[in-house]
């Protein structure tokens, strides 16, 4: 069995990675359609990876969970603001708890839409979509730094 000291572990590891820092320099993206693309593709990835984590959440393989990431940029693009307008005074009145309900529904819509794509009930997708949004803003934070910051 291998015993590293702390100090000793991180000298092995910067010897072996590359720095943090320069990741997001690789996947500076300035076209719009190429920054769409690859989120979607970051959001496939996570679906992916919490289906395989959470019990009532399944997607059938990666095509799928693509299918699953695309469809629901579009819900988000076209279906949240209705659902939100609608929706204001109950927004209001809960302080933006209601929020998750309507991200909730989203995630069930889009279970309506995409086959190979299942979720067991309303908390599993309202479980799914909170896990999903918080992964999603880490790793596009992470990933995809924004060309207006680097100019600053």
């Amino acid at each position: 069995m291998f015993q590293y000291s702390g100090m000793e572990l991180k000298e092995e590891l910067t010897d072996i990675l590359p720095p943090c820092n320069s990741i997001p320099q690789y996947l500076s993206v300035k076209n719009k359609k190429m920054k769409f693309i690859i989120k979607v593709l970051i959001t496939a990835v996570n679906a992916f990876l919490l289906a395989y984590l959470l019990p009532g959440i399944e997607i059938k393989d990666f095509l799928t969970a693509i299918l699953v990431a695309f469809v629901l940029a579009i819900l988000d693009a076209i279906v949240k603001p209705i659902l939100i307008l609608f929706t204001l005074p109950a927004t209001i009145f809960t302080l933006g708890l209601f929020l998750f309900v309507i991200n909730a529904c989203i995630i069930l819509i889009d279970d309506h839409f995409v086959g190979g794509f299942q979720v067991d009930g309303f908390w599993y997708a309202l479980l799914f979509s909170i896990c999903l949004s918080l992964i999603n803003s880490f790793v596009h934070k992470l990933i995809l730094k924004d060309e207006k910051n680097k100019a600053n």
